[in-house]
Formats: C-alpha cells, sequence, structure tokens
C-alpha cells in the first residue's frame, strides 16, 4: 500500500548548542513529481535561514543572530499574522517577563529598530539581512533582483549575508 503525501512527513531533529533547541522542528516530505530514479524532498515550513544553516551555509553563530532578529520582528508584531494571536495574554522571555503585550511588542520593537540602525551603517547589509530574514528571500535571489549577473548572484547574496549576520552576531553579542 502506498503511503499518502501526510504520512510521509517526519520531523528533522532541530540543531542543539547543548542546552536550548537552536531550530524550531522542521517537517519534510517526498516530492512526489521527481524524476524517475531520484529521491528528492521538499522542506515544508524552513525559512531559508533554517535551510542556509542544515547546508552548512551559514554557521551557529551567524544562525542564532539571524533568528534572534527573526524571534524580536515576530514578537513586535512586525511579520504578517493570518490568525489571531491567542498567546499575547503571557510569558516572554527573560527580559520581557511580566510585561503586558503591548510593553513586550513596544520592547521588541526597540531590539528590532538598534539591530537595524546597526546595520544600516552598510545599508546592502541591512538589505540582504532584511530580505532573507523578514521577507524569507533567498540571498541569491536578492542579488540578483539588484542587477548581479545569474552566475555572480549567488556568491555575492551570500558573502553579502555573511557579513550581514556577523555584524549582527557582534551587536547582540553571541560568542565567536
Amino acid at each position: 500500500m502506498a503511503k499518502s503525501a501526510k504520512d510521509r512527513r517526519r520531523p528533522l531533529e532541530p540543531f542543539t548548542t547543548g542546552q536550548a533547541s537552536m531550530a524550531r522542528p522542521q517537517v519534510i516530505e517526498d516530492v512526489a513529481d521527481a524524476p524517475p530514479g531520484t529521491a528528492r524532498r521538499r522542506f515544508l515550513d524552513q525559512s531559508p535561514l533554517d535551510r542556509y544553516m542544515a547546508r552548512g551555509q551559514v554557521n551557529r553563530r551567524q544562525w542564532a543572530a539571524g533568528s534572534r532578529l527573526a524571534e524580536d520582528m515576530h514578537t513586535a508584531g512586525l511579520t504578517p499574522r493570518v490568525t489571531p494571536n491567542l498567546l499575547s495574554a503571557g510569558g516572554g522571555d527573560g527580559a520581557t517577563f511580566g510585561m503586558a503585550a503591548s510593553e513586550r511588542q513596544f520592547a521588541a520593537r526597540k531590539r528590532v529598530r538598534s539591530a537595524l540602525d546597526h546595520l544600516g551603517v552598510q545599508p546592502r547589509l541591512e538589505q540582504v539581512v532584511v530580505a532573507v530574514v523578514w521577507l524569507e528571500s533567498a540571498a541569491p535571489a536578492w542579488a540578483a533582483e539588484l542587477g548581479h549577473g545569474r552566475d555572480a548572484a549567488g556568491p555575492v547574496g551570500m558573502a553579502l549575508l555573511h557579513l550581514g549576520l556577523d555584524s549582527l552576531a557582534r551587536f547582540y553579542g553571541l560568542p565567536e
């Protein structure tokens, strides 16, 4: 009996650094329209930053910096929301514990603004980090939109993303 697409999905193990998980659980499925004789899988709920981490294209420090910015953007209410926020009544991290939802949101917006101001010294770095972390665009696609040739877009986009994430990691004070 053939498995349905839902039965073929399986969670991947998250990246860990000893104490805390560094990635949300990922769900993958086999691609049904893959050419005969090939096995391809598709990540159903990964951001470009998560894919870069899974492929080894960014290191853990860079991934953690981008993920921290993404979490602040989400907390600040800057990401698109398609359902109501039913969890806004409580919780939060240690820095915002006990704050009302609007206070947490305001604090997160201040952190996002500070991080982007830090990156804004180099406008291209801010643009690529926002494109990958916030808009969930691929770095090579972002570089291609700027007019870099097809062959140069990948290396240029990834090089600028590395520089931007390293700068963001320094801003957040993440260890080398």
